[in-house]
C-alpha cells in the first residue's frame, strides 16, 4: 500500500477463526500483508489506518481448492480399449463431479468435437455439479472442466463418438490383427472383428480344422467390435468363418496357419543389466530369440515391493530384444522374461539395485602402500569396498620402468574386496592411484618408496618431493 499516513494494519478472519498476517515494509509509503489460507471457504480482509477501514473495506476473498472436485462416475465400463470414454450417437452424457469440499467457485465446462464446440448444459447443485452434453458427430471429443475458471486435474477427458447408427452390411466389416491369418500351438492368440461401418450386427465366428473345430471366446468391445481369442492344441490348417448377423463376411473363410511355438531354452538373455546396477540409471538387457523359432517376448520387472517397474523393450533387429529397465527403488529386483507364455532359461532374474558410488568409503590398507626395502617388500594391499554402491575398481601404478608387475583379484564374483599385488624390482618412488567410479579414493594417489639399504630408505624419504618431474613421469603399469 503506498502514499497513506499513519500505522497501517490488516485483519483476516476465515471461515471460522482469524488468520495470522504478516506484515512487511517494502519502502517508506509501501507494504505488504500476507495470509496463508488453511481451508476453502470467504474470507473477510480490513485494512485499517490508524484503526480506521480504508475505503471499500472489508474485501471479500473467495478460497477454492479445485483438486477436491472428483468425478462420481465410474468409467471403467463406459471406456474402450484406448481409454476414452464412449459416447452414443444422439444420446446424452451424463457426468456427475463432487464438489462438497472445493469451496466458493463455479464449475464450468467445455466440449469440443470434430465439428466445434458443442452445447453443454451444467447443473451445479451444493454437492454436486451434474454436465450433459449430446454428440452426434463420429470422432474423438475433448471434455474440458474448470473450477473458478481453472482446469481440474481430470481435464480434459479424451472420449469418441461412433457418429449415426448405419444399416446392417456384412460387406463393411473388417477382421482385424495377425491371429486371423497365423498362430502358434498352445498359444493364446487375438483377433478383432470391427463391425463399426457394418451396422449393429451380430457376430458368430466359427474356427474349423481338419478333424476339430476350437472353439473362439468373444468379447464385445465398444463401437460395435469384439476381441476374439482362441488357442490351438497342434499345430496344422485351419479355416476361419466370421459371420455378421448370419451373412458370411466377404472374402471369408480365411486360410490359417498354426505352427509350432517358439522353443524357451534356446532363448539367450544377457547384457550388464543382469549383474544389477546403480538405482536412477538405466540397465540394458539383450533378449535374443534367434535359435529359438517363431514366438512373443514378454517381459515384467517388478522391485522389493513387487510393484510394476518400467521396462522399454525394442527390436533392433529380427529376433533380438533390447530391454531398457529404469529401476528407482533401492534394493532387490526381479526380471521376468517369458517366451510364447513360457520362462526363459534363468527367468525370474534377480537383479540388485544399489546406490550411487560413493568414493569415500572405499578403504585402501596394508603393507603394499608403505615405504620398504626392495627385496624385502611386502607389496600386497587390499581395497575394501564395502559400503561404497555399485562401481568400478581402477588401480594404477607408475614409477621405474619395467620394475614391477600388478595383479588383482577378489574370491568370488561378488566379493567386496579386492586383493591386489604389485612385485617391483627397482628402487624409486611409486604412485598408486586407486579411483572407484573415476574418483579418487581417501588417501589415493599412494606414494610408497622403496630403497636397497635402510640408510638410503631414510634419506629417500627425507628427500621426497625433490624428484624430477621425467622421474616421476617415467613408466606406467596398470590393471584394471
Amino acid at each position: 500500500m503506498a502514499g497513506i499516513p499513519g500505522d497501517v494494519t490488516a485483519e483476516v478472519q476465515g471461515p471460522d477463526l482469524p488468520v495470522t498476517v504478516t506484515k512487511e515494509k517494502i519502502s517508506p509509503c509501501v507494504y505488504q500483508f500476507c495470509y496463508v489460507p488453511d481451508r476453502v471457504g470467504i474470507y473477510t480482509v480490513h485494512v485499517l489506518c490508524d484503526g480506521q477501514p480504508l475505503p471499500g473495506c472489508p474485501f471479500k476473498v473467495a478460497v477454492t481448492d479445485k483438486a477436491q472436485v472428483k468425478l462420481l462416475d465410474d468409467l471403467a465400463e463406459r471406456q474402450d480399449e484406448t481409454g476414452r470414454l464412449s459416447l452414443r450417437t444422439g444420446q446424452q452424457t451424463l457426468l456427475r463431479f463432487n464438489i462438497d469440499r472445493a469451496g466458493p467457485g463455479v464449475f464450468k465446462a467445455e466440449v469440443l468435437s470434430p465439428d466445434g464446440k458443442l452445447p453443454v448444459h451444467v447443473d451445479q447443485q451444493p454437492q454436486v455439479a451434474i454436465l450433459s452434453f449430446q454428440s452426434n458427430t463420429e470422432g474423438d471429443h475433448y471434455v474440458h472442466l474448470y473450477w473458478s475458471e481453472s482446469p481440474i486435474e481430470s481435464s480434459p477427458i479424451l472420449a469418441y463418438c461412433p457418429g449415426p447408427q448405419l444399416p446392417v452390411d456384412a460387406t463393411r466389416v473388417a477382421i482385424l490383427g495377425k491371429g486371423a491369418e497365423s498362430g502358434r500351438a498352445e498359444v493364446r492368440t487375438e483377433f478383432v472383428i470391427d463391425g463399426r461401418k457394418a451396422g449393429p450386427g451380430v457376430p458368430k465366428v466359427v474356427l474349423q480344422g481338419v478333424q476339430t473345430t476350437l472353439p473362439v471366446e468373444m468379447k464385445p468391445l465398444q463401437y460395435d467390435r469384439y476381441r476374439c481369442a482362441y488357442t490351438a492344441p497342434t499345430p496344422g490348417g485351419f479355416l476361419l468363418y466370421v459371420y455378421w448377423s448370419d451373412v458370411l463376411v466377404p472374402k471369408c473363410p480365411l486360410k490359417m496357419t498354426v505352427t509350432p511355438k517358439g522353443d524357451p531354452r534356446k532363448v539367450k538373455v544377457t547384457g550388464s543389466g543382469l549383474g544389477g546396477g546403480i538405482a536412477g540409471l538405466e540397465w540394458k538387457v539383450l533378449v535374443d530369440t534367434v535359435d529359438a523359432g517363431p514366438g512373443d517376448v514378454t517381459t515384467q520387472f517388478h522391485d522389493d515391493r513387487e510393484q510394476n517397474v518400467r521396462c522399454d523393450v525394442t527390436e533392433p533387429a529380427v529376433g533380438q530384444f533390447q530391454l531398457t529397465l529404469f529401476p528407482v527403488r533401492l534394493g532387490l529386483h526381479r526380471l521376468h522374461v517369458t517366451y510364447d507364455g513360457s520362462h526363459v532359461i534363468g527367468s525370474p532374474f534377480e537383479l540388485f539395485a544399489g546406490p550411487p558410488p560413493d568414493p569415500t568409503k572405499v578403504q585402501v590398507f596394508g603393507p603394499g602402500i608403505e615405504d620398504g626395502i626392495v627385496g624385502e617388500f611386502e607389496s600386497r594391499f587390499l581395497v575394501e569396498t564395502q559400503g561404497a554402491g555399485a562401481g568400478q575398481l581402477a588401480v594404477k601404478i607408475r614409477g621405474p620402468r619395467g620394475g614391477f608387475r600388478v595383479d588383482m583379484r577378489r574370491q568370488t564374483q561378488t566379493e567386496r574386496t579386492i586383493n591386489c599385488r604389485y612385485d617391483p624390482s627397482e628402487p624409486g618412488e611409486y604412485e598408486i592411484s586407486v579411483r572407484w567410479s573415476g574418483v579418487h579414493v581417501p588417501g589415493s594417489p599412494f606414494i610408497v618408496h622403496l630403497a636397497e639399504t635402510r640408510d638410503q630408505l631414510d634419506r629417500l624419504t627425507n628427500e621426497r618431493g625433490f624428484l624430477t618431474r621425467e622421474e616421476k613421469m617415467s613408466g606406467w603399469r596398470a590393471e584394471i
